[in-house]
């Protein structure tokens, strides 16, 4: 735990902030929620669950199984309006028990506030340690984009007055989050702690009653925000580029080449393949009948993708091209960021980049970025316009502004989106013959019951 808050003394979420003196026993932990679906999936009457779940970000190196525990799983249709509702005592049932872990004692008072009767077993525990000593700070709260603005009141990524809770950017105007430069008017907007709760309009809500937690709390993740965020229109872009205008066959018959030589790259490197080539056959996996060319896939297949397809784009992009020659640049931009980000992983103990190598890959993003909006703006007249920048690439910025105090890796959501797959498994399983109230209360008592075995 000391080498962890050594690290990440500096990020930015703790600024500003009382912190415990005791490090050496302080675990940070986390909080992941999305949607899964858990029946009829593909179907128009499909039913999914919200999960939450919450780990210690110092736990890199173990297994999602492990790492990750569940705190609710339900169906979010069930969910009652209002301060009284059901997102209301949740939150605030949540901010009571982390604001305990925080504290590492037990407590006088149940989640409502309500003192606990004399003489019973809370009221006789209560104040003595939780474990020793051991507390817990809660640093990050995890999730996709339209999570984090669903549940946790962030304005909408997509917005034009605000789309940034951690800035005030706007989509158009001086402020626009299209310019990455050092001195862009965006960057003087970035949001302390302080500043964030004078600025937002969610600050009394129970969820960020916990102490150090504020919206700057809301970290994007690099899964979401760049693979697949602008990553997928950048590969699906340079797709459309090889298919319908380099190669010269038949669009169709070019991504067959272009499938043919991933196999034989793959064999060459004696590696299987990560993303399924036999959907190669299709312009579907990259083509949509009107708007952005934008590939589709999993995080994992999307970012296993782009070291095959570089190689692809340099064999047949033209020198002479302005345009191909930087899309080249964008790619070595990002495997070189790709590589810093590999060498120093949380797992080897790097749980920040460091302030030379943070620099550094701040520096890359940046170029790549302007990069990115510039070719965006090249091929804008085109037919079908390619290249689309959404505000996902400004939230990769931030990530890597603040990679020197808190790497990447330990808010990205991998685990997270592991796990739901574990709980959608439970929660189908207790669906049957059940009401969705009574199947969540079911899937919760097996959980209890598998941990319980698991920790015998």
């Amino acid at each position: 735990m000391q080498r962890f808050w050594q690290q990440c003394k500096n990020t930015p979420a703790l600024k500003d902030q009382s912190f415990s003196k005791n490090r050496a026993q302080c675990i940070p932990v986390a909080i992941h929620g999305d949607e899964v679906p858990v029946a009829g999936r593909g179907k128009c009457y499909y039913k999914f669950s919200i999960v939450w779940s919450w780990f210690s970000l110092a736990a890199s190196m173990l297994p999602t199984r492990e790492s990750l525990m569940l705190i609710w799983c339900c169906n979010p249709q069930q969910f009652e309006d209002g301060e009284l509702g059901t997102l209301a005592c949740f939150w605030k049932a949540v901010a009571w028990s982390m604001t305990i872990l925080f504290t590492g004692r037990w407590p006088h008072r149940d989640w409502r506030g309500v003192n606990y009767a004399v003489g019973t077993k809370e009221y006789k525990r209560a104040g003595e340690f939780l474990a020793n000593g051991y507390h817990c700070q809660l640093l990050s709260l995890c999730g996709d984009l339209d999570y984090t603005n669903k549940y946790l009141g962030t304005p909408h990524w997509g917005s034009a007055k605000r789309p940034c809770n951690l800035c005030l950017a706007t989509s158009q105007g001086p402020r626009t989050w299209k310019d990455f430069r050092d001195s862009a008017p965006w960057r003087e907007t970035i949001l302390t702690a302080s500043q964030w709760r004078t600025h937002a309009d969610n600050r009394n809500c129970a969820r960020f009653k916990v102490p150090n937690v504020s919206g700057l709390s809301v970290q994007p993740d690099l899964m979401h925000a760049k693979y697949l965020g602008y990553v997928q229109f950048f590969l699906g872009s340079v797709l459309f580029l090889l298919t319908h205008h380099i190669l010269p066959a038949s669009s169709l018959a070019n991504l067959r080449r272009i499938g043919l030589i991933a196999r034989r790259i793959l064999r060459r490197t004696n590696k299987s393949a990560p993303f399924n080539l036999s959907r190669w056959s299709k312009l579907s996996i990259f083509l949509r009948q009107k708007g952005f060319p934008k590939i589709r896939g999993k995080g994992a297949q999307i970012r296993a993708l782009a070291p095959f397809l570089v190689i692809i784009w340099n064999k047949f992009c033209s020198a002479e091209n302005i345009n191909h020659r930087r899309i080249s640049l964008i790619f070595k931009l990002d495997a070189e960021i790709e590589q810093i980000l590999d060498n120093h992983k949380p797992v080897n103990g790097y749980y920040t980049l460091g302030a030379q190598l943070g620099a550094v890959a701040r520096q890359k993003q940046i170029q790549l970025s302007q990069l990115y909006i510039m070719r965006e703006e090249s091929y804008a007249e085109e037919p079908r316009p390619l290249f689309n920048a959404v505000s996902k690439l400004h939230y990769t910025a931030h990530i890597m502004d603040t990679a020197a105090a808190l790497h990447p890796h330990l808010n990205w959501c991998w685990k997270g989106e592991d796990f739901m797959h574990v709980t959608s498994v439970l929660m189908s399983s207790c669906l049957s013959g059940r009401q969705d109230v009574s199947a969540t209360i079911k899937a919760i008592e097996k959980y209890r019951l598998v941990i319980f075995l698991a920790w015998k």
